[in-house]
Parts: structure tokens; sequence; C-alpha cells
């Protein structure tokens, strides 16, 4: 497999641009035919398909189905129909989760989800971690950001220890 990405390296470095463009096109027509890709947001559903086809390879790990389109929270259930927000990253924070309680709230947080995986890839898309944690392990490690008005989680030897590690390299 490795030499079959190295030769598509070095055919895309010697296209022109216009080709090169083009041919990204094509690469996104293939990803949304094999529905690798459902949506605009293609890091996020690249992290849901890889985290989809790790948990059906592994068998000590419950089957997911990924959810419909559009789904407030929740990417993923499994067959006890636990939920399961999936967030994909390149670097150690990942995107921001939406319809929790702000910061100071001083409501009961409604339970969104029974899981949280995180999907780390490197600056290649090569796939670097996957790690799972609880709602309640969610609720002791999310951080606010200020700018976003929202909930994100950074990935940390905090949240590793708390977490189970299902993939890291």
């Amino acid at each position: 497999m490795e030499d079959l990405i190295q030769k598509l390296r070095e055919i895309l470095r010697r296209m022109d641009d216009d080709t090169l463009i083009e041919s990204y096109g094509v690469l996104l027509k293939v990803l949304r035919d094999r529905k690798i890709i459902r949506t605009k947001n293609v890091v996020g559903d690249m992290g849901e398909t890889r985290a989809l086809n790790h948990y059906k390879k592994t068998s000590s790990l419950p089957d997911l189905q990924a959810e419909p389109i559009g789904q407030k929270n929740v990417d993923a259930i499994n067959t006890q129909n636990e939920r399961y927000s999936i967030k994909t990253t390149s670097n150690s924070t990942t995107g921001v989760f939406k319809d929790l309680n702000p910061k100071d709230s001083k409501l009961p947080q409604d339970k969104l989800f029974e899981y949280v995986i995180i999907v780390m890839f490197d600056e290649n898309f090569s796939l670097k971690a996957i790690y799972q944690i609880t709602w309640e392990n969610f609720l002791i490690l999310k951080k606010w950001s200020k700018r976003h008005q929202s909930w994100y989680l950074s990935v940390s030897d905090k949240l590793r220890g708390r977490s189970d590690i299902l993939y890291e390299i």
C-alpha cells in the first residue's frame, strides 16, 4: 500500500496546477460515491469513516452505525442504542460541541450522548489515534472556548488517562 501511495504522490507532483485542481474534484466524487464523505465537512467525515471502520474490524468493540446527516450531537449509535459523538482533529483540540449549557449555567446538563470518539490524523491524514471517553469523563475534561462560546476537548495526557485508547501510534 505504501508503494501505491508513493507512486500517487509522484504522479500528483508532476501534474500542472489545473489538472491537480481537477483531480481533487475527482477524488471528492469517489469519496462521496463510496460514502466516505457525506457532507461538506470532509475531514470530519473521513474521521467518522475511520472510526466506524475501526469499530467494525475490532471484535471487542460494539458495531456502530452512522446516524443520518443532520442528527444533533450524535454521529453513530450501537445496537444498545448508545450514542456516540465523533470528533476529528489533526492537532490537540477537537471541534466544539453544540447544545451544551453555557459556561456559568446553573441548569443541569442533559445527557446528549454516552461516548465521545476522538479520531486524530497527522498532517497527511494518516491515522494517529482513536480515543473513546464516556459522557462522565467528557463533563470532567471539557474546556470552554470564549471565541466560539462552546465547549471542546483538549487531547492531553489527562484525556488519554481517562480514555479507552483504541488505537495509537
